[in-house]
């Protein structure tokens, strides 16, 4: 039973680090990616002032989530997202 437990832990804290990411916002791109795998992220978008970088979804997996999208403004992190639009309202009908 506790070699059961033991290999069910184990298998919980690879799962969960292998699909997280470190970041913290303000922080420079180049700090950005020596903590996290770069090969985790594809860019998307660049221009003079935006970077935009999305998270690779694995192939292994038979529903892969949703991918990450990071923003960069003249190479420091703005904005982590999934890359849709939060409502600035929600409207309920009582």
């Amino acid at each position: 039973m506790k070699k059961l437990l033991m290999l069910m832990l184990t298998l919980s804290v690879i799962m969960s680090g292998c699909s997280s990411f470190r970041y913290q916002l303000g922080e420079t791109s180049t700090q950005f990616f020596k903590r996290n795998n770069p090969n985790k992220f594809e860019l998307v978008k660049a221009n003079t002032e935006w970077q935009v970088y999305r998270t690779r979804t694995s192939g292994w997996t038979y529903d892969p989530p949703p991918p990450f999208f990071i923003y960069f403004h003249n190479g420091t992190l703005y904005q982590i997202d999934r890359g849709e639009r939060a409502p600035n309202i929600i409207i309920e009908n009582r």
